[in-house]
């Protein structure tokens, strides 16, 4: 893969096994999600006082986190480099800051229903992580075991007959669509945090279908409709946002994995501003076709007034606004472009 970073405060420190995946009826044929890469990204600084066990990492300041790692074609690279950079944002460094969003006129803020924000560690589970949180909104609090889906996940290879896939897939280095991760919990019912014989992280470890399904909660779930948007856009998150709908999307992410610094609320942070460029903190494009890899997170809110989308990531509550990250408009829309473009489905999963 002819990958080009541009290194800006984020270390590549290699790339994970390559892992085999379930194949998705909608994957484009000319790219793939073949494993993951890591990255230090930095983190914000630790409150006093604050009694959660950190990592020595943590307090380090910095925090290992992976995107999953994205082959495509010679030619479709070619072809997506063609695509214009992207221009035209607000610098909000220069601005002063982002607007608490229940403060802007006209934006939308969903919030995740008491479910704090998840930490996937190292692993390149982001799908995963995405997936179960946003279900778990529907529960009111983080309980969904993420160790417990990832086994289930590998349980019976003979069963791959969900929508967009399903079984039958290792999700440890990342999924092609979260529909992967979310329709075998649908069907099969979810183990809680308390029920999973087993802690996250544990990749070597796997369940037998008949004992997960012996064990699992198949009602709490029973309600929710999964609507699955091949192509996704601003204005589709937009009105899945408006009707009170959750929605995990896929996003390629440039270079700056960290995001750019931010003020919100009157407390500065260090990253969680994914922007194509603020010239106020770097003269570098993050929208020129460099990019670092693919994530999957879950919009919870919009403002048309700052052009924002508020997203909740899975990195710990160390980085961004406190775990909460914000895109631009033109940096979606540049880098959805570049994926269409490169073969790559920028898609999004509604919940509700």
């Amino acid at each position: 893969m002819n990958c080009r970073f541009l290194l800006s405060s984020v270390f590549v420190l290699g790339s994970l096994a390559t892992v085999a995946f379930a194949s998705a009826a909608t994957q484009a044929a000319s790219a793939i999600v073949d494993g993951s890469v890591q990255y230090q990204i930095n983190v914000s600084p630790i409150p006093a006082g604050d009694l959660r066990t950190y990592s020595a990492e943590e307090f380090s300041g910095y925090k290992t986190i992976s995107l999953m790692h994205l082959a495509f074609s010679e030619e479709m690279l070619a072809k997506a480099a063609t695509i214009p950079a992207a221009s035209g944002e607000t610098d909000f460094g220069k601005t002063g800051a982002i607007k608490p969003f229940n403060t802007s006129s006209g934006a939308v803020d969903l919030g995740m229903n008491n479910v704090p924000v998840l930490d996937q560690g190292s692993y390149g589970t982001c799908v995963t992580f995405s997936s179960t949180g946003a279900l778990d909104t529907f529960l009111g609090k983080d309980t969904i075991s993420q160790q417990c889906s990832l086994e289930l996940d590998i349980a019976d290879p003979a069963d791959d007959t969900y929508s967009q896939g399903g079984l039958a897939g290792n999700y440890w280095n990342g999924a092609y669509l979260a529909t992967q991760v979310i329709n075998p919990i649908l069907k099969q019912g979810f183990m809680s945090k308390t029920s999973c014989k087993t802690a996250y992280p544990s990749p070597s470890t796997t369940i037998k279908l008949a004992d997960y399904q012996k064990s699992s909660d198949k009602t709490s779930l029973s309600k929710v409709t999964v609507n699955y948007h091949a192509t996704n856009s601003i204005d589709l998150l937009k009105a899945a946002l408006n009707a009170g709908h959750r929605m995990v999307f896929s996003s390629m992410i440039g270079p700056s994995v960290s995001g750019y610094n931010i003020s919100i609320g009157g407390s500065q942070k260090s990253g969680g501003l994914w922007a194509c460029q603020q010239a106020s903190q770097d003269t570098a494009n993050n929208c020129n076709g460099s990019y670092a890899g693919g994530h999957e997170i879950i919009a919870i809110g919009y403002d048309d007034a700052q052009q924002l989308i508020k997203i909740r990531n899975s990195w710990n509550t160390v980085v961004g606004d406190s775990g909460n990250y914000y895109m631009t408009y033109a940096y979606y829309n540049y880098w959805s472009t570049f994926a269409k473009t490169a073969g790559y489905i920028a898609d999004g999963t509604e919940l509700y």
